[in-house]
């Protein structure tokens, strides 16, 4: 947590009790959460809304957690490594997995070819079907 609270001091943040407290929340569940989950989660702990959100945003800015599209279409956030990193979500069960693997150096080049853009990053994200989903689907086949 000490580089968390680093990076929050560079930020011009404090790292709150209740700023570990919502990183930690976001950190343990596989799922993400979305923000009304969280307020719900936090809510007799006074943690107040606009605290997550900016929170939130903070986790964003720095690198530590990134939003996913759940089965809904809904936004869940979900806690990742300081290091970039891409999301995978599960459709079935909303399970979410980080990978690191990310070349998009030939496909950024083309991008600002062909439309004449700056690219400064992306946003990449899978979804597919779990080992888990995907055992459980092969057992109910049989």
């Amino acid at each position: 947590m000490e580089d968390l609270r680093d990076q929050f001091n560079q930020l011009g943040m404090r790292f709150t009790a209740q700023r570990r407290m919502i990183y930690e929340l976001f950190e343990s569940s596989p799922r993400g959460l979305t923000v009304p989950e969280a307020a719900a989660a936090l809510k007799d702990r006074n943690v107040g809304e606009v605290t997550i959100y900016r929170t939130i945003r903070a986790l964003q800015d720095i690198g530590r957690l990134q939003w996913v599209h759940d089965g809904n279409g809904e936004h869940r956030f979900v806690a990742c490594s300081s290091a970039h990193s891409h999301p995978v979500a599960c459709r079935r069960c909303g399970r979410v997995v980080q990978f690191r693997t990310c070349e998009m150096s030939i496909l950024e080049k083309l991008l600002s070819l062909e439309t004449g853009f700056a690219i400064e990053g992306h946003h990449l994200e899978f979804y597919g079907i779990c080992p888990a989903c995907r055992a459980d689907n092969d057992k109910k086949d049989q």
